[in-house]
């Protein structure tokens, strides 16, 4: 490790520092956009999350409980929706 230390002048170490702190300055650009779009795209996500819970609650405010007048079994669901045709005379 000495060695390698011994290979830069300070001159050199300061220019690599310089351009380390410009790129990372510039990554730290396109960082930000890309954290604002994700906090945007997971807003989105939530708001659509919260309107599909509000119309299930929605739906199961106005569906029948089971102690209302529906059909509870098949058959009796086959029995109510069970068509008679007119006799012709």
């Amino acid at each position: 490790m000495q060695n390698q230390q011994d290979m830069f002048t300070p001159e050199q170490i300061e220019e690599k520092k310089a351009e380390l702190m410009a790129f990372y300055r510039e990554q730290i650009e396109v960082l930000q956009l890309q954290k604002d779009y994700e906090t945007l795209a997971t807003e989105i996500e939530e708001l659509r999350t919260r309107r599909l819970v509000a119309q299930v609650r929605q739906a199961q405010i106005v569906a029948p409980g089971p102690d209302e007048d529906g059909p509870e079994t098949p058959e009796e669901s086959a029995e109510i929706k069970k068509r008679v045709l007119r006799k012709e005379k």
